[in-house]
């Protein structure tokens, strides 16, 4: 099979293409792709062709993260990854599992064409790759009786977790399905165990120093994090 020559849109689109990443003299200026569209496997000429190092790539024990247009959090990149879902309580365990994977499709397509530095997607996406799918609940677009999943998506909002969903044109167009990534830090607790005596309440001083020491400057986060998760039962 020969190589098809396509723009870096049209290798988004297809998928019976074989990719080969172009020689530098095949790149113009201003459209240096960072990452091979299908696969995420990098570019390899992008910092002989910009000068400069390739974003998606990344060394050393942090890295550094957009999330949202302001906020930037920073990940060690030594640390486990586990894409979360929650979908409806009241579809088959196939469908569950179908709507699951249609919002993984949509968080992978805003991560590409983002751009972004988004350390954690491609560390799960090429090594972990574990799912985990939660009973989300009911779901309703009616803002007057919002769905228990239409709320977990404001939750996950209002904590700036990025998060990707899907709605299904064949249920009218009901949120179906929502998935985040979720580190080590929160599910693994035997690494990173609980507060003796639990962490619902976080105005004693010497459960807020417990997970200081724990998790660093974002333990807040974290801890929030591990409040919500921790509420759901696998679909």
């Amino acid at each position: 099979m020969t190589t098809k020559k396509r723009t870096i849109e049209e290798y988004r689109q297809v998928k019976d293409s074989v990719y080969t990443p172009p020689s530098p003299k095949e790149y113009t200026a201003g459209d240096v792709p960072t990452h091979d569209p299908q696969t995420g496997e990098l570019n390899p000429y992008y910092e002989e062709i910009t000068g400069e190092t390739n974003p998606l790539s990344y060394a050393g024990d942090t890295q550094n993260v957009v999330v949202g247009e302001e906020t930037t959090q920073t990940y060690p990149t030594t640390l486990q990854w586990r894409m979360y879902g929650l979908v409806p309580y009241n579809i088959s365990p196939i469908q569950q599992a179908i709507q699951y994977g249609h919002a993984i499709v949509e968080y992978a397509d805003d991560v590409m064409s983002k751009r972004v530095n988004n350390i954690p997607y491609y560390t799960w996406a090429r090594r972990d790759k574990t799912f985990i799918i939660l009973n989300g609940g009911t779901t309703n677009a009616n803002p007057d009786t919002p769905g228990t999943l239409n709320l977990h998506v404001e939750m996950l909002n209002v904590m700036d977790v990025p998060n990707a969903t899907f709605y299904e044109p064949d249920l009218g167009n009901q949120l179906t399905a929502v998935v985040f990534l979720v580190d080590e830090r929160v599910w693994d607790k035997e690494t990173y165990p609980d507060f003796v005596g639990g962490f619902e309440s976080m105005s004693d001083s010497t459960e807020e120093a417990h997970y200081e020491q724990l998790w660093g400057e974002n333990w807040r986060s974290i801890l929030q994090l591990r409040l919500f998760v921790s509420q759901f039962k696998l679909a």
